[in-house]
């Protein structure tokens, strides 16, 4: 588990990264078009209304765009359900399915199983350990949701 926890705060790190580079890029875009609109206007070739017009539109756009940003960075978004643990809700990292077609995160479901309920929490139906197999197909869907949404993990 120490692993997944290390690897999950990589990815966690990554996204945040890429979102600073991302509002980094905005500010230095709007730096760049309100110096050439200013040496426009001061040059005598914006007239003044316009100059102003553009200015606040320009103004607009870019705290929209860092505010979408910031945002992007404050919020914890969540992991669709069907990549949750139907025990924990956490994350599905090392999905198991039951001979009953469900899918527990594998730690939660043997904890389940350790403590004495030989049975699958959902349906009730008997199970045991050796009947937990790999869900590879789970598996991969949450590697490529973390892939697109390393904020997730």
């Amino acid at each position: 588990m120490i692993t997944t926890t290390t690897s999950r705060q990589a990815r966690k790190a990554k996204g945040k990264q890429e979102l600073a580079e991302k509002k980094d890029a905005a500010t230095e875009t709007y730096e760049t078009l309100s110096g050439l609109l200013t040496k426009a206007h001061e040059a005598g070739e914006v007239s003044h209304d316009k100059f102003e017009r553009v200015s606040t539109k320009l103004r607009a756009q870019f705290a929209a765009e860092i505010e979408q940003e910031e945002d992007g960075m404050d919020v914890e978004k969540e992991v669709p359900e069907h990549l949750q643990c139907m025990i924990s809700w956490a994350p599905l990292l090392d999905p198991v399915i039951t001979p009953g077609g469900l899918t527990y995160e594998k730690s939660v479901i043997l904890d389940h199983l350790r403590r004495g309920n030989n049975f699958e929490p959902v349906t009730r139906e008997p199970l045991r350990a050796d009947q937990l197999y790999p869900n590879k197909a789970i598996r991969d869907a949450v590697d490529i949701y973390a892939e697109e949404h390393p904020e997730c993990f």
